[in-house]
């Protein structure tokens, strides 16, 4: 009885493991948009921005074409729960649960700079950085769960700047401001794969299309998606 226990209490864990991690990290070529979407047990994804907004949330759709950003979802058919106009002020209105996923946040009588955010999804939490850190990045994610985020800071490069750099240990770089227009700030490489596009010295209706690269990749076990701008 006591293995059974076990076994059972080991099978959980890892469940509810897999469904409190990052699931994806979705960006445009020229990175202005970006978020990141968290799995739940029951396989809806939950999207946040950089920011900490939650953006939207459903079941992911592997038959639709990664045209658009952000991702179409279809319809969450489960459990949908909204904070009530007698929680905090912050809070009323926002999505309370998604499912069995519980979703707190940062409410009124908290930091002015973080009240309204995502504190927490299930068992991650969430924190930000600082309004005293660069101002390319202050009130951005700083940590969700065990997953570190950093970004370009404003001694970086013009077309850089505010833009992940890295999530967890996978590094994102950009072309520069001194590169060919057609790309400038546009993806150059995650974690080494390389992009590249058609430049402006090429045919005129393809500068800036994507030549080399990836639109989707899993790697470490989170999918990278790369939308067109």
């Amino acid at each position: 009885m006591k293995k059974i226990i076990g076994f059972i209490c080991i099978f959980l864990s890892l469940h509810t493991a897999k469904a409190q991690s990052l699931a994806q990290v979705s960006i445009t070529q020229n990175a202005k948009s970006a978020m990141l979407s968290f799995e739940t047990a029951d396989h809806a994804l939950i999207n946040i921005d950089k920011t900490g907004t939650l953006i939207s949330w459903g079941m992911e759709n592997t038959q639709r074409m990664l045209s658009r950003f952000p991702q179409k979802l279809d319809p969450y058919m489960g459990r949908v729960d909204y904070y009530s106009d007698i929680d905090d002020a912050a809070l009323r209105g926002k999505v309370k649960y998604i499912g069995a996923t519980a979703i707190t946040y940062y409410a009124s009588y908290e930091k002015e700079n973080l009240v309204g955010k995502v504190k927490s999804i299930g068992s991650i939490n969430f924190t930000y950085y600082e309004p005293y850190e660069d101002k390319s990045y202050a009130g951005n994610i700083q940590q969700a769960g065990n997953v570190s985020v950093s970004f370009y800071g404003s001694f970086d490069n013009d077309a850089m700047k505010g833009n992940f750099k890295s999530i967890g240990n996978i590094q994102l770089t950009y072309y520069s401001s001194f590169d060919d227009k057609s790309f400038a700030g546009k993806i150059k490489s995650i974690d080494g794969n390389v992009f590249t596009y058609y430049s402006s010295f090429e045919r005129k209706e393809f500068n800036g299309i994507m030549k080399s690269g990836f639109i989707t990749k899993t790697i470490q076990g989170i999918k990278y998606i790369v939308f067109p701008n």
